[in-house]
């Protein structure tokens, strides 16, 4: 082969390789391994991609998975795969997702659904290796014997291999700006496929100088086509190819892909060799596999997603993934002492590490020096002169010159001030060390934990709360909670003031001439953390080493603002999991910072993190009625939802698509279409359910930060209503109402109508009433007056007495026709004394005994009126005497705010119901009329054999 390395290059490029090997072997790097465990449908994975929408699909052993970062959606058989077994997984430019199986042809992939093709082209090639589209949209299938293209619905066969050209397996495929196809096969070399003018051409070992076996093909950021193979790197320039040699194991560096990062370094996925990354000049800048704590190394694919997260698409772990080696981890396997890792301390850009086996050096990951081995260093300090100060189980000295006995106790602390004066202390003594004498005090119940100097003060922290060491004994420090004890950390901001913590609180606390002035921060202000055990402060920043999250504060939002502001480093980013010591924690001058924990030592570089400046991908995964998914079809309206008012419980499962740190994002939504529609605070709840809905017109919105804070600007909106029963629809209301004045419209004039008839029924009977009057008057002239005046002319000439007599008795019978006619006491003293008179005729006429009490009610009543009432008690004067045939009755009258007649006898009675349905009584008739017109109101009381009582109102 040409083009081939000069031997001294060979050899300068190994010793680069494995120097940079022997480096990494002390560098534990972070990955997360996303498995069956995790819902991955298999541990084997050949093909990964990244959609438009952010989420990240893979083709397994066991079928198709979708990944948004916080769940997996399988796609097997059972949804309606053709096969459990894909070998491909493709993206259109409609976001559709092709999948290509190993056997079984393909599926196509929208929305969630399925489809499959029957094409008899897809039973004979049904091999689909890969996919490509082209500018017109023309889908390219690539198979194991044959090159299909799919548009407008139609599968077409373009090429089918023969023996002479030596077709075979297809590996990868990619198109260069030239319009020119490029495949990468597993035998018959590289494959250059023009389509318009269609063209084949085969690139060999024995035409070209290149491998035959090509696992990859890629486009570089300069359109130059790379091709991976066994051990090598082509890089083609038009004309030739040229090999560049991967170091290491030939037989394991097979490049089954290749992708460029940000900075143009290539990374490449090596069956059997991990990972390798190059600059832009083929150099090796990086090599992970197994000793960085890789999980596995036969890798076929590695994709860099939209956040510059590393996916590897795995043969034995499942999917990978790897952001950045900010965060490295250290235990006895890389060559540390011990993984127990009490305490830290920088002097000179060199960490000293205190371990329950002694102290060692440690530099550019590398252990320097090992000092008072076997022994358990419980905390370390140094002095002005750079010397490094140890507190161990034997006693306490210099790491690396004199330990001095503890006779006294076994202290675990140690403080050194600016007058170089060191402070043990211990379970019950203090010991206090000068250059020229030692001076030790008992202090009972001093059970050091923590101590912390102040200008003016020393303070001990142990499992009882903070003290402050005073005249040889402890003096609790004041305004602290109750249940602020068993302090594990602390460090000061400047000479008076220091932070304090525990598992539950953040305490902040200075000293001045006045005492002790102390801010209070309970853990659950500090979302993602869940307490703290070290701490150490840089700057205007407070470090915090959590059991489940390292984390950086800003103090002076804290403290001027009461705000949080904090940068969060959990397990997914690389955080060790192992819980961190009490106090083991330093931050060097360079700003790494060192974490001591049960599981080994942990070294971040924040220069070295990359963070996540890309919002979210925004997206309502599904709705739910009375927490159960429904069919969306049967709601959709144009572009709104419509649910009936019986259907107003209605949830949202939201997605925020980020790979980074998906267990960190927070969401915030509102229900536009409430009265105050605010939105909500952050939360991490990714399901909002809104119960109870009135009906109304609303617009559900909501958005999510990527787990950094970056908020997604663009909004996810979503139109629904809830529909009003028919009774409140205005709809409704509107033929209500108009139904509601037909029908009073309706009702006046059918009442109308009544009242006229009954106006001319009324009439009608009155004039046959003044009719049969008029022949009772008759009758009377005739019959009675008549025959009288006869009997007068008779006897005129006969008898005068017995005519006197008769004189006087038609003059009687003339005076009571003319009453009845109309009474002239009305007219001449009122209303009351014509009532009363007409009682006292009653009495004197007939046999019926009639009592009365009746009020002066003149000034009641007009004129008009009065011959109404008049003729109101009459009438029922007339019925007691026809019809009741009673032998008493009583009448009464009296105004209190209106006028009451009450007219009573004792008489057979009568069916109150039964008559107003049958009686066609003119006198009953006549009666209503007349307390109609006065817009008066009657009510009658009788039952048979038990008399009548008539109740009437009239206005005054």
């Amino acid at each position: 082969m040409k083009n081939k390395l000069p031997a001294y290059k060979l050899f300068l490029t190994t010793l680069l390789v494995l120097f940079l090997l022997q480096k990494g072997i002390a560098q534990q790097y972070f990955f997360k391994k996303y498995d069956v465990e995790h819902g991955l449908l298999s541990n084997e994975v050949y093909d990964i991609i990244q959609a438009s929408d952010n989420s990240i699909w893979a083709a397994t052993f066991k079928g198709v998975v979708q990944f948004d970062g916080q769940k997996f959606y399988h796609y097997t058989k059972e949804e309606g795969l053709n096969s459990n077994l894909p070998r491909t997984v493709f993206e259109d430019s409609k976001g559709g997702i092709w999948v290509g199986f190993w056997n079984d042809g393909l599926n196509y992939i929208a929305n969630g659904h399925v489809q499959s093709f029957n094409d008899s082209l897809l039973e004979t090639f049904n091999k689909v290796i890969q996919f490509y589209e082209a500018k017109d949209g023309t889908i390219y299938i690539f198979n194991t014997r044959s090159i299909l293209s799919y548009k407008e619905g139609r599968f077409s066969l373009l090429h089918e291999s023969s023996a002479e050209i030596g077709y075979a397996y297809p590996n990868d495929v990619v198109q260069t700006n030239d319009g020119i196809i490029w495949i990468g096969t597993l035998g018959a070399g590289l494959v250059k496929f023009t389509p318009e003018p269609f063209n084949i051409e085969i690139l060999k070992n024995e035409t070209h100088n290149i491998n035959n076996i090509s696992y990859s093909v890629y486009k570089n950021h300069k359109n130059q086509l790379l091709v991976g193979s066994y051990g090598y790197i082509y890089e083609y320039d038009g004309l030739h190819f040229k090999e560049h040699k991967l170091p290491g194991e030939h037989d394991k560096n097979r490049v089954w892909s290749i992708t460029q990062d940000a900075q143009n370094n290539y990374w490449l996925a090596l069956y059997g060799n991990g990972i390798m990354v190059l600059d832009e000049g083929f150099n090796v800048v990086q090599h992970i596999h197994s000793k960085n704590g890789l999980y596995d190394t036969y890798l076929y694919k590695v994709l860099i997603d939209t956040e510059n997260n590393k996916w590897i698409a795995s043969q034995n772990n499942g999917l990978i993934r790897y952001r950045s080696n900010a965060f490295s981890s250290f235990s006895e396997k890389d060559g540390i002492p011990s993984t127990i890792i009490n305490d830290v301390i920088e002097v000179k850009d060199t960490a000293y590490i205190a371990t329950d086996r002694g102290v060692f050096s440690f530099k550019d990951g590398k252990v320097m020096n090992e000092y008072l081995k076997g022994r358990y260093v419980y905390t370390l300090a140094k002095d002005t002169s750079n010397a490094v100060w140890n507190v161990n189980d034997f006693g306490y000295g210099i790491v690396n010159g004199t330990t001095f006995n503890n006779e006294e106790d076994t202290y675990y602390t140690l403080s050194i001030d600016k007058d170089q004066k060191k402070y043990l202390a211990g379970n019950y003594f203090l010991r206090t060390i000068k250059k020229e004498n030692h001076k030790t005090v008992r202090i009972k119940n001093l059970q050091s934990r923590v101590t912390q100097l102040l200008d003016t003060s020393f303070l001990v922290g142990n499992n009882n709360g903070l003290f402050e060491i005073a005249n040889d004994s402890l003096i609790k420090v004041p305004s602290l909670p109750e249940d602020f004890k068993t302090i594990q950390s602390s460090c000061s901001i400047s000479p008076n003031e220091a932070f304090f913590g525990n598992n539950d609180y953040l305490i902040y606390l200075k000293k001045d001439k006045s005492g002790y002035k102390t801010k209070v921060f309970s853990k659950n202000k500090f979302i993602g953390l869940q307490g703290f055990n070290a701490l150490k402060v840089n700057d205007d920043r407070l470090w915090i080493a959590s059991t489940n999250a390292l984390a950086q504060l800003d103090i002076k939002y804290l403290l001027e603002k009461d705000s949080i502001v904090m940068t969060t480093y959990t397990h997914d980013l690389g955080f060790i999991k192992a819980e961190p010591l009490d106090n083991a924690l330093e931050v060097f001058e360079n700003g790494d910072v060192y974490i001591g924990t049960s599981e080994g030592l942990q070294v971040f570089a924040p220069s070295k993190f990359s963070k996540n400046n890309t919002p979210p991908t925004l997206k309502i995964n599904s709705l739910w009625l009375f927490s159960e998914p429904f069919v969306d079809s049967l709601y959709v309206h144009g572009d709104t939802y419509k649910f009936s008012y019986k259907e107003n419980h209605i949830t949202f499962n939201l997605s925020a698509i980020t790979h980074t740190y998906p267990e960190n994002v927070q969401f915030k939504y509102r229900l536009n279409g409430l009265p105050n529609a605010a939105w909500s605070k952050p939360n991490k709840e990714s399901k909002v359910s809104f119960p109870f809905l009135p009906p109304g017109e609303y617009e559900f919105e909501f958005t999510a930060d990527n787990g950094f804070g970056v908020w997604q600007e663009n909004t996810e909106k979503l139109k629904f209503t809830i529909t009003a029963p028919f009774w409140k629809s205005s709809w409704f209301w509107v033929g209500f109402i108009l139904l509601f004045f037909i029908a009073l419209i309706a009702f006046i004039s059918w009442k109308a109508s009544v009242k006229q008839k009954r106006a001319k029924k009324y009439a009608q009977s009155l004039l046959k009433a003044q009719e049969d009057e008029r022949k009772r008057i008759s009758k009377e002239l005739h019959d009675g007056i008549g025959q009288d005046l006869l009997l007068i002319k008779n006897s005129l000439a006969m008898n005068a007495t017995k005519t006197t007599s008769l004189v006087d008795k038609t003059i009687e019978d003339i005076r009571s026709l003319s009453r009845n006619l109309h009474p002239a006491e009305l007219e001449k003293f009122g209303l009351t004394k014509a009532l009363k008179s007409m009682v006292e005729q009653v009495a004197e006429v007939t046999d019926l005994f009639i009592t009365e009490e009746i009020e002066n009610i003149d000034q009641a009543v007009s004129k008009e009126k009065s011959i109404y009432i008049y003729r109101i008690v009459q009438e029922c004067i007339n019925n007691i005497l026809k019809h009741a045939e009673a032998n008493a009755a009583r009448i009464e009258v009296f105004v209190k705010e209106t006028i009451h007649l009450s007219i009573q006898d004792n008489g057979k009675g009568f069916d109150v119901q039964q008559r107003k349905l049958k009686s066609k009584s003119l006198g009953l008739q006549s009666l209503h009329e007349r307390i109609s017109f006065l817009e008066g109101t009657l009510h009658i009381e009788s039952k048979k054999g038990k008399g009548t009582k008539i109740s009437i109102k009239i206005p005054v």
